[in-house]
């Protein structure tokens, strides 16, 4: 489908493992000698009970505590994460020819910290993104990351399909519309969102039908959308956008360049 000639496009896009083909959470874990004895520990706490977020607070902070831990390693694993220049060029592109007429947003449950070092690295700072939104990091004393929930857990989001306590993806879509002076007549903005994941699946179901889902193909979210779509007993709640999966990130790439004429 072709944006009209008065309609802005609002590209939507996920983090980890859609712009970038790992978990960037777990990037210090897998590459760091003295991260990888930590890896375990994600299933340890997993099985406690706590969130993503904890998790991620409780393994930074023993992270910082391992002999040879250094601030420098840390930027130099995350700069390592290379995204695929087809991709990285597609995005440089909408930028530069489609100006006021596109809004282009992250929504991540990664970090700030994370986040700007790997796009930094591939040449997609200094304006690229119009916003961000994800849970904020910063740097504590001995170079540690300390990550913070993006929504508080004293201001709970009320989501009633059960996105995790710390992020509700179509609520931040409404907020990234308010925020950006966007239109909430599905005719005046086309949104295209892109993700891979089950906390995807919200915002996906927040869509109108001119809409746009880039779905990874083989990940959580196209899999709960067909699961959706083929329910014999029709009680699922379906995603009414038009829905485009992808394999790899050149791929990607190649379907985001499409959309100024059509997709």
């Amino acid at each position: 489908m072709q944006a009209t000639d008065n309609q802005l496009l609002l590209v939507a896009c996920d983090f980890d493992r859609t712009l970038i083909d790992t978990n960037s959470d777990l990037v210090l874990f897998d590459k760091l000698s003295y991260g990888q004895p930590l890896r375990q520990q994600f299933t340890t706490l997993r099985q406690e009970g706590l969130g993503w977020t904890q998790i991620m607070q409780t393994q930074l902070a023993d992270l910082a505590k391992q002999e040879g831990y250094s601030k420098a390693d840390v930027l130099a694993c995350m700069h390592d994460v290379k995204m695929d220049p087809v991709l990285v060029s597609a995005l440089q592109e909408l930028r530069s020819s489609q100006g006021p007429s596109l809004q282009l947003i992250i929504l991540s449950d990664a970090n700030t910290i994370f986040i700007d070092e790997i796009l930094k690295a591939n040449g997609l700072s200094g304006g690229i993104f119009d916003e961000i939104y994800t849970n904020p990091a910063r740097w504590m004393t001995k170079d540690a990351v300390h990550v913070e929930p993006y929504q508080p857990l004293s201001s709970p989001h009320y989501c009633q399909r059960k996105c995790t306590a710390n992020m509700c993806k179509s609520n931040i879509l409404k907020r990234a519309r308010q925020e950006l002076g966007l239109s909430d007549n599905a005719g005046d903005v086309r949104t295209i969102y892109v993700g891979d994941g089950s906390n995807d699946l919200c915002p996906s179901l927040s869509l109108s039908p001119s809409d746009l889902v880039l779905a990874r193909d083989g990940y959580q979210l196209q899999k709960l959308i067909a699961k959706a779509k083929n329910d014999p007993e029709e009680q699922s709640e379906k995603v009414t956008a038009q829905v485009k999966t992808w394999t790899t990130q050149r791929e990607l790439g190649e379907m985001l360049r499409q959309l100024p004429t059509g997709l």
